[in-house]
């Protein structure tokens, strides 16, 4: 007796989720241009454009140094250390600029003496306007189409969950995306810094929603978005793959999924099989699955 046909696979999807979130930095925003050449153009602009500068890249590698220092010790910006979020970027600010070489172009007096006004234009004038943030390609037309979803469609909330500061629902409010959310939670007002469960459980509760609702979330980094959705029991979409090279992962185990099997396109499958075997293995042991737009819209 011939054996019988195998069963036909079938590609289960995941459930239409309850809301759909994003990541702000390097998924909705950017800053319009380097933060090292912001710093420098900034500095010579405050020195009448008569002195010679070091390139952008050393500015942005004391920046680097500066905001990570500040991080460790004082995490989300400063709200767990009851400091003003002001006062913490202020610190960051005369860091970076203490930490590049000036050499005899700027005095170390006369740098003092200007921190201040830097800070206030870095603070204020760049970085907490439209000046100093654009947004990524296509942002704007996802948007719109989700949000046609959620008012026409009986589609999901939208939200935005970042590590960020006070600043940033009147960034997205002046580049024109802010109408399109129904929450934004930041790491500042909560309290808590993705891949922390507390900003996801926060997003569903500061929408309405109950706080184990299907949901999914967007972003580009696979130890704080998906590490984070995972363990909060979302689904989650990784933008850039890339960036999955320079993940340094948790030490703890991460939840698995209710269902590691969601759906997963061949074109993803095959992408990450070429990956190196170790970054394969964390993929597996995490139980993170990608899925594409498409999924979560049908």
């Amino acid at each position: 007796q011939p054996p019988a046909p195998p069963e036909p696979e079938v590609r289960r999807t995941a459930p239409k989720p309850s809301m759909i979130t994003f990541d702000a930095l390097s998924t909705l925003i950017e800053p319009s241009v380097a933060i090292g050449l912001w710093y420098r153009e900034t500095l010579l602009k405050h020195c009448d454009y008569n002195v010679r500068l070091p390139r952008p890249a050393e500015f942005r590698k004391s920046f680097d140094a500066a905001f990570n220092r500040q991080t460790d010790e004082f995490p989300c910006f400063g709200a767990l250390g009851n400091m003003s979020s002001e006062q913490w970027w202020y610190e960051v600010v005369c860091a970076t600029y203490e930490g590049v070489d000036l050499g005899d172009e700027v005095a170390a007096e006369t740098l003092q003496e200007k921190l201040p006004g830097l800070y206030q234009e870095l603070y204020y004038d760049v970085f907490a306007t439209e000046e100093g943030w654009s947004l990524l390609e296509d942002a704007e037309y996802t948007l719109e189409k989700l949000a046609d979803w959620r008012d026409n469609g009986n589609g999901p909330l939208l939200g935005v969950i970042s590590s960020f500061d006070e600043r940033l629902p009147s960034i997205l409010n002046r580049l024109g995306v802010g109408k399109y959310f129904d929450v934004v939670v930041t790491s500042r007002e909560v309290k808590h810094e993705t891949p922390a469960v507390e900003a996801f459980t926060a997003a569903l509760t500061g929408a309405g929603l109950h706080s184990t609702a299907p949901a999914c979330h967007v972003g580009r980094s696979v130890g704080t978005d998906v590490a984070g959705a995972v363990a909060a029991g979302w689904t989650s979409i990784l933008v850039d793959p890339d960036s999955i090279q320079h993940i340094r992962w948790p030490e703890e185990p991460i939840p698995e999924l209710v269902d590691p099997d969601e759906a997963i396109s061949d074109h993803w499958r095959d992408y990450y099989a070429g990956l190196k075997s170790d970054v394969d293995k964390a993929l597996e042991s995490t139980g993170f699955r990608p899925i594409t737009v498409g999924d979560i819209t049908q």
